[in-house]
Parts: C-alpha cells; structure tokens; sequence
C-alpha cells in the first residue's frame, strides 16, 4: 500500500476530454471550417500526438483512461454504456484520481461520466474524485440537460444528487461545464495547497438528441457564416465554444498563478461522427469530420481511433510533432510518473509509462497496438509497425469510406 504523500510541489494536471472532435475538426489539423486557436496554441507550444489512438466509442475510451487497461481486459470493448444498463468500469479497478489521492491529491470531475452509476459504488465521488458536476449518462440535451438513453430524463448532477436546474435555466452546458472549471481553479489557488487534478470532461461535440442534435449558442453560429450547410455551421460552433473553454481555463490557471506548474492533456474520446455513404445517413445525426483519415466513429478504420491528442507543460523539455505510437491506456503510467509516482505500483496495466520517452523524444518501446477485438460485432484490429490488419465492419460499411464535411474543397 502506498502512503498518502503530501506535497503542494507536485504538478496540477488539467485533463480535458472532448467528445466526437474528429481529426479534421481542429484547425492545427487542416479544417478550414472550424477554427481552434486556443487548442492550436497548446498544440503549437507543446507536443502534439500524431501517431496516438484512442477506442472507436466513448465508455470504452473512458475507461481507459481512467484504468490504465485495454478496454478488452475490463470487458468494456463493446459498446457504450447505456443509461438503464446495470453495468460499468468493474469496480476492482483503481482509477487515475484514486492513485493521484495518495500522493495528495485535491481530485474533481467536471462534465460527462458515462462510467455506470446503477449503484453507487460506481458513482465518480466513489471512485477517487472530490467533487463531480455534470451528468452520469452519455449524452444530454445542451439547454434543459434532459438525456434520452432508453428513457427520456433529467440528468444533471452535483455530487451524487441532481443538480439545482432554475440557477442554469437557458444557459449552455458548455459554458456552465468551463464555469464549474474556472472556479474549481480560482477557489483551490486562495484556499489549497494541495496540488490539483481536474478532469474536464466536456460534453462538446456530442450531439444532443434526436429531437435536436447540433446545438450552439447563435453568436458561436454566427460566427461561421462562410460555412453554407446550416449543420455543419451549427457544428463549428460547437468546437468554437469547446476552443473558447480552453482559452477560459487557460485564462484562469495562469490569474491563479499555477500555470507554470500545471500539465494539460487535451484529448477526443474517439474520431469524429460523421455522415455516410447512404443518402443521409450519419452517426448520432452528426456532421463531424476525420479528414483525410478514413472512417468514422464507431469504425476501426484511423477516422473511428486516430485521435487528435496533444500535452502541454512549462515542464516539457521542448516542443515538437511527435510521431510516438501512444494509446489511451498510456495516459494513467505517463501522469503518474511525472508527477513522482512509481509505475510498477500500478500493477499490471496494459499502458505504458511515456513521461520520459515523450520529453526527451526518445525511442519508443511500443512497437505494436491492439485497437479493438469486439467478438459481438465481428470486427478487431492490429497496428504492428507501420502495418495494420483488420477485419469486420460495423453498420453494413456505411462509414467505411472518406468523408469531407459539407462544403469543404479537398
């Protein structure tokens, strides 16, 4: 057993989750529709990951994150979890928080969970984090935080009761999530002097619903005049309220005066949702995009997996577009060594520690990857190399080919 260290010496850590931002959704990448200057600025001034993978679907991504293990071995590969699904990361898995907690550790959660919450064993404050804001299920309407996974309900949560609905009548889930945010970063820097984990896990750019999918706030829209598809225009206005939320943070960690002791993670859960090759068809009544990488969410082609993924520090010992072949799994080991922890106190994860392999630029251990082996679908994938094998396909091949969004020239 590991002794609680206290040290308000050991870095903070941001970690900040976007949901669906496919490969072709930032503008560091090439978009010429969404514009991210805030994302592109810690991309520039820190180490993007250009060879880094993620699953094909959000609970799976999660949990391995949080877990430190390939999805196959928690039995989370499959699909995501459903909100009256009696299931979720099993709970002999120690996550992230729990092992930051005993190196002293202030932990908080802000945003989706989407790890189970059928009993409360399951619930993120039982799970190693002080404080959640924000919702249990996978997705939530961005104005009244209704959700409609197999039911249609409330689901907006502080702590492990609901949430007071008439203070944030009206206002959008996005700016209501980098609000909690801001202030979790201003009240810890007057009144802690623990070092901080902030686990931003924003809802943006997830579609609602079906009654109502894209939702933005109409001067983020307006922004995008340019962009003549009226979904696709609302879209980038999603990522433009997800870039302005990074800006906030940012903002507010460097007025608190811990910016140059503070490690950012800005990840996507997996690749963009985008629309197929049936006449109108898409995934989750999306219009996102992973061009040029084929596929979409939910595939195992490099659209579905390749994920937009970067690391930003005052601690990194130089900046650079680093091809290293990384995976989800990889994030528990690197943060936990660079903020003193030991990985072999981790057990057997299936991650590997890239802290130093990552600021130094050193060759990489990991010479293979398992993407996925989803027995119910029929489909796995196995990057080895600069080779890949798969097999199977998901929804008939409808997401299998190249999709440029709507109104963007190649």
């Amino acid at each position: 057993m590991i002794n609680t260290i206290f040290c308000s010496e050991r870095p903070n850590i941001v970690f900040i989750i976007a949901d669906d931002l496919g490969w072709g959704d930032v503008s560091f990448h090439g978009s010429q529709q969404a514009q991210t200057p805030n994302i592109d600025l810690l991309a520039s001034t820190g180490i993007i990951l250009n060879n880094y993978y993620t699953s094909p679907l959000c609970s799976p991504s999660r949990s391995a994150i949080l877990t430190g293990y390939h999805p196959i071995h928690t039995g989370t590969q499959h699909d995501v979890f459903q909100g009256a699904q009696p299931f979720g990361t099993p709970l002999q898995y120690k996550l992230l928080p729990q092992y930051l907690k005993e190196l002293g550790y202030e932990t908080h959660a802000v945003g989706k969970w989407h790890q189970g919450f059928h009993r409360r064993e399951y619930l993120p404050t039982r799970r190693g984090f002080d404080s959640h804001f924000g919702y249990w299920t996978g997705q939530s309407d961005y104005y009244d935080r209704t959700s409609a996974e197999n039911w249609w309900a409330l689901d907006f949560r502080n702590g492990e009761l609901p949430a007071n609905t008439t203070e944030y009548e009206g206002r959008y889930a996005t700016d209501i999530y980098t609000e909690r945010a801001v202030d979790i970063i201003r009240e810890r820097a007057n009144s802690s002097s623990k070092p901080l984990f902030l686990y931003l896990s924003h809802q943006s750019v997830h579609s609602a619903s079906r009654r109502q999918p894209l939702q933005a706030p109409q001067d983020l829209i307006d922004r995008h005049r340019d962009v003549q598809d009226l979904d696709r225009r609302t879209f980038v206005g999603m990522v433009s309220a997800l870039d302005d939320s990074v800006g906030e943070v940012m903002a507010a960690l460097k007025m608190a005066d811990i910016l140059n002791n503070t490690i950012i993670v800005f990840t996507t859960d997996n690749g963009g949702s985008t629309r197929g090759t049936a006449p109108g068809s898409s995934i989750d009544y999306s219009v996102g995009s992973n061009w040029p990488l084929r596929g979409s969410k939910c595939t195992l082609f490099e659209g579905g997996i390749r994920g937009v993924g970067l690391i930003w520090s005052p601690l990194l010992n130089s900046t650079y577009i680093s091809e290293h072949l990384m995976h989800l799994t990889d994030w528990l080991p690197t943060l936990y060594r660079a903020v003193g922890g030991q990985p072999k106190a981790l057990g057997p994860i299936d991650g590997i520690d890239m802290w130093d392999i990552l600021i130094n630029n050193l060759d990489n251990p990991r010479k293979h990857l398992l993407h996925n082996i989803d027995p119910i679908m029929g489909v796995w994938a196995l990057r080895y190399g600069y080779y890949k094998l798969i097999s199977g396909t998901v929804y008939k091949g409808n997401f299998d080919g190249w999709y440029l969004p709507p109104g963007e020239s190649n």
